[in-house]
């Protein structure tokens, strides 16, 4: 049986080093899509450096914002992205999100 290349992995990959960077400290992939567009958005300030040369260092955000979309981009193709309700980090087939909901094991 051959595989689907547009299907999600039943296992996500180990994400490598640079999207782990990338993403680090963003919860879910609307926050890192909120972190994309306000770096494009932030990047597009340094356009007025060519008026004002103290905005030129704005237009380094573009590389922030290339480095969100490529991250996210990995991710999606990779299958990583956590189910809504579901905790990235499972430690001894506890997760911490279910704790704190209620009906959750204790």
């Amino acid at each position: 049986m051959e595989t689907n290349p547009h299907q999600a992995p039943s296992q996500p990959e180990p994400r490598p080093g640079w999207v782990k960077l990338g993403l680090w400290g963003l919860p879910n992939r609307g926050s890192a899509w909120a972190c994309f567009w306000l770096s494009g958005a932030l990047g597009l300030g340094g356009a007025y450096g060519f008026v004002d040369p103290r905005f030129f260092g704005f237009g380094s955000l573009f590389f922030a914002a290339s480095w969100y979309w490529l991250a996210i981009r990995w991710v999606d193709e990779h299958g990583g992205w956590a189910s809504a309700g579901q905790s990235q980090t499972v430690i001894e087939g506890r997760c911490p999100a279910a704790d704190k909901q209620p009906g959750g094991r204790r």
